[in-house]
């Protein structure tokens, strides 16, 4: 190759990095004050290594609950409480990967359900406190029970569950373990 022609190669390659150099597109994305601008705009937080790129549904830490009303628990469960009393009530909701056996073909939960009446824990009965229900995703094609685990005979108990527009629901009157199940 001819002196000449590594020269008008050298040439248009230097012309080409110039002309993208001074693009302002090029540019944008190692300004400083674009991303100061970005951050201030949108008021974005840190947020630890661990999590980076995730979506992170509500309340997977768990949830005390004081006042009536729906709480998503994880978008695992979806919690309905409406208290029936005045005295100092609260309810208790988190996750536990701890399935005892038994319960069958598990779909979701496990949801531990607690109860504190005056700063007591109250195993149950609720329904003199407030009506409790609780609901998980229900998959159309298959049928599917709400189950509780009861500490004290060490036993699965099938829920009277109703399957209405994609939720399965069953009324929650024991502190304990709650699982949707596989009919």
């Amino acid at each position: 190759m001819s002196k000449r022609i590594r020269w008008i190669i050298a040439s248009v390659a230097i012309l080409i990095l110039v002309m993208f150099a001074s693009s302002d597109v090029v540019w944008a994305s190692f300004s400083p004050q674009a991303v100061d601008a970005a951050l201030a705009s949108n008021n974005v937080e840190s947020v630890s290594n661990d999590r980076k790129g995730t979506v992170r549904p509500p309340n997977c830490e768990g949830l005390t609950i004081t006042e009536s009303g729906d709480y998503p628990l994880c978008g695992m469960a979806i919690i309905d409480v409406e208290f029936t009393t005045a005295e100092d009530v609260q309810l208790l909701a988190s996750l536990d990967g701890f399935i005892p056996p038994g319960a069958g073909k598990v779909m979701a939960g496990p949801v531990v359900i607690g109860f504190l009446v005056d700063g007591v824990s109250d195993p149950g009965p609720h329904n003199r406190h407030a009506d409790i229900k609780i609901c998980f995703a229900a998959h159309p094609k298959n049928k599917s029970v709400i189950k509780f685990y009861d500490e004290a005979s060490g036993t699965w108990t099938s829920l009277e569950t109703t399957v209405k527009d994609g939720k399965a629901c069953a009324i929650v009157n024991y502190s304990g373990r709650y699982v949707l199940v596989k009919k």
